[in-house]
């Protein structure tokens, strides 16, 4: 897999569990550094959006360290449980509609559950 396909997966999946470059570079920073120093996290936040947004960066096995730091994390393992509608693009747009709502239903049945 190439570096611009771990950047997406990587944006895609942060996208799932409702993450930003921030918040992962934040857990991510926490979770392998002793210090916590806020011009340390900073540079670090840095550092990261470049590697997730540019194309030129080439360090392919960092970018499956934090791919697998994002599947491991326990916010992925119950983003993972939750329904989630993708339209096909073959269903009419009544049946669209109620496909939707049933999803809709689903979520918010499944986070009262949790509370």
């Amino acid at each position: 897999m190439g570096t611009k396909e771990l950047q997406l997966i990587i944006q895609d999946e942060l996208s799932r569990i409702g993450w930003s470059i921030r918040k992962f570079s934040d857990e991510f920073f926490i979770e392998y550094n002793d210090i916590d120093n806020d011009d340390e996290m900073e540079q670090f936040f840095q550092k990261i959006r470049k590697q997730l947004t540019r194309p030129r960066f080439k360090n392919d096995k960092l970018l499956d360290s934090y791919l697998n730091f994002i599947v491991q994390h326990p916010d992925y393992c119950k983003s993972r449980l939750k329904p989630k509608f993708i339209p096909s693009g073959i269903l009419s747009d009544e049946m669209h509609s109620r496909m939707y709502d049933i999803s809709k239903e689903l979520s918010e049945a499944l986070e009262v559950a949790e509370l």
